[in-house]
This record gives C-alpha cells, structure tokens and sequence, in this order.
C-alpha cells in the first residue's frame, strides 16, 4: 500500500527507528529476499485484493439490510474492518547512514 516502505525496504539498506516520539535508537534491518517477496505479496492480497472484494460486494451487502438501523451499523463495520490495518505503529523506516546501529554485532 506505501511503495515508499517496499522500496526501503527492498533497497537492503533499511534503517527503523522503534519510538518516533522518543527519539529512539535506529537499527539496520536485515531481512531476506524471499521473506519480502511472501510480505510483498500477502501485503499486496489483505491491502488490495481484499478490500477490492469488500468495496465491490459491500453494495449487495447493504441492500440486504432491513431496517436503516442495521444498514448503518453494517456499513461503519465494513469501514472499521478495511482501516482496521492502516493504525499507526510508532516506528519510521527510512534509508541507513550513519546514524544507524548495525544490531548483527552483538549475537
């Protein structure tokens, strides 16, 4: 849903930083290519693909309610299940420099 991540990420120099707010410590991330192919992809099927189906079949949905009451209730609980993944996590990703900690060192 944000190519800015993907690109970050599939860049292999991805930095995150834990608590924005904080000011918290940055650390490279290091991630495989075929476990950022399969997120890529089960990101692109729960952010695409199935709110594509909820957008197109939630008309039939809501025809199907019989009072205006639960017609609305329907539809603020399809609008809650479709942001219900975009809530803020706390942390930024951004390219690393060096500012950076490379947190393989220390295993």
């Amino acid at each position: 849903r944000n190519p800015l991540i993907w690109g970050i990420l599939f860049s292999g120099r991805a930095c995150c930083q834990a608590d924005c707010d904080d000011g918290g410590e940055m650390c490279i991330i290091r991630t495989g290519q075929a476990e950022l192919v399969a997120r890529f992809f089960m990101s692109y099927i729960s952010n695409g693909l199935y709110q594509a189906i909820i957008l197109y079949t939630l008309p039939a949905f809501l025809a199907q309610s019989g009072t205006v009451t639960a017609f609305m209730l329907n539809a603020f609980a399809a609008t809650f299940i479709c942001d219900l993944d975009n809530l803020s996590s706390g942390r930024r990703y951004t390219l690393f420099d060096d500012g950076c900690e490379d947190d393989t060192s220390s295993t």
